[in-house]
């Protein structure tokens, strides 16, 4: 039998663990208000930009921002949740080398995924920005796949002879034969080429899951958007070209990649070339005049602008890192020449590109840390997760 005053000590101290958790769902309700309002620039440039898309370009914009969409939104998010999940493992794998690998580290793994996750002060701008950066992916496919119908493909014979020019007169795909032909170089390049998207998206995801508002993170942010809209439309649509893949499609003769390709498709009795089926269903949906999941554009090249972005972001954060990533970005760019991809000038214009966008983002960046409503969420985010 419970005593009268163990009773009220019982229920006092319900009523105080009752009355801290409202607190802790008040503030962080709050710290959503704000975040909505210190990320409004991005919110306001997204919207902007999803609009336009929606009613200026000629195909398959028309429902950009209706229910079909709005349920790929949440189809994206769980991607990017997937895609984190692989990114969280690979850092921590990579911690582990450094450090040494504890006793059972899958168990630590998932209770540290967990812990950073569903950490209160990193939700904040993880629930606010997720949607903004799904909607502007979404948007983004859309603007890519009417590239072609806006400005038609004329500029493939234009990079490939600059190519030749800027190599000794001499395609780049041959000079890359004697170390990328072989057929596990060649697996281990699609399979590196691949997981672009996992490593790019998830990367995307843990610098928006921040404790605290930060200047790399949101420069990172900031140069994402740069990259994708002033390189992946604005100057793709200028310079439109298909690349070395639909070189002979285009008409163009004679086709200096056909051998390349002739080539990638006799290995696929030994292994797996997966570019080549991403590369005949987008041809497929070009003819199509299918946009769902974007279209073919070569110049500049955002995969390699993408790698370029995080060894950027790596090396500001760790030597380490940043020598890794160093490596992976070029893996990328020998990946997207030898699979027919892209033209090399492809590749240089796009880690060009990234590195403008990235030397651009870093005034702006300073600017959105510098905004009241920014400063007021690190320190509700400090509330949250009083943690360094």
């Amino acid at each position: 039998m419970i005593g009268k005053g163990a009773f009220i000590t019982e229920t006092r101290g319900g009523a105080g663990e009752l009355r801290s958790r409202l607190a802790g769902v008040r503030l962080f309700a709050e710290a959503l208000v704000v975040a909505v309002r210190a990320w409004m620039p991005v919110i306001l440039f997204v919207a902007a930009y999803a609009v336009a898309v929606a009613t200026q370009l000629p195909v398959g914009a028309d429902d950009l921002l209706g229910l079909g969409r709005m349920i790929q939104m949440v189809e994206w998010l769980a991607i990017f949740a997937v895609a984190a999940f692989f990114a969280f493992i690979v850092f921590r794998l990579l911690s582990y080398a450094k450090e040494g690998l504890p006793p059972n580290p899958s168990r630590r793994l998932l209770r540290e995924a967990k812990a950073t996750i569903l950490n209160p002060a990193g939700m904040i701008s993880l629930i606010v920005l997720l949607p903004v950066v799904s909607l502007f992916m979404q948007a983004f496919g859309v603007a890519k796949g009417n590239m072609a119908y806006l400005n038609p493909f004329s500029w493939d014979e234009t990079f490939m002879r600059l190519d030749r020019l800027l190599h000794g007169g001499i395609d780049p795909w041959r000079l890359l034969a004697p170390v990328a032909s072989s057929p596990a170089a060649t697996l281990v390049l699609n399979i590196i080429y691949i997981l672009w998207f996992f490593v790019s998206t998830g990367t995307l995801f843990w610098v928006v899951l921040r404790r605290r508002p930060d200047e790399l993170a949101i420069r990172y942010l900031l140069a994402v958007i740069m990259v994708w809209v002033i390189g992946g439309n604005v100057v793709a649509t200028i310079f439109s070209s298909a690349g070395p893949v639909y070189y002979g499609r285009l008409g163009l003769s004679p086709d200096p990649y056909a051998p390349l390709m002739e080539y990638l498709r006799s290995l696929t009795d030994a292994i797996p070339v997966w570019a080549l089926t991403a590369q005949e269903a987008l041809w497929e949906r070009y003819l199509a005049q299918n946009v769902e999941l974007g279209g073919i554009s070569a110049f500049p090249s955002i995969h390699n602008a993408q790698a370029a972005l995080l060894a950027l972001l790596a090396w500001k954060a760790n030597r380490r890192l940043g020598w890794l990533a160093t490596v992976y970005a070029a893996l990328i760019a020998v990946g997207s020449v030898w699979l027919g991809w892209h033209y090399a000038v492809d590749a240089y214009a796009g880690i060009a590109i990234a590195a403008a966008c990235w030397w651009l983002a870093r005034p702006a960046a300073r600017w959105m840390l510098r905004r009241p409503a920014m400063r007021r969420l690190g320190r509700l985010q400090r509330r949250l997760d009083p943690a360094p």
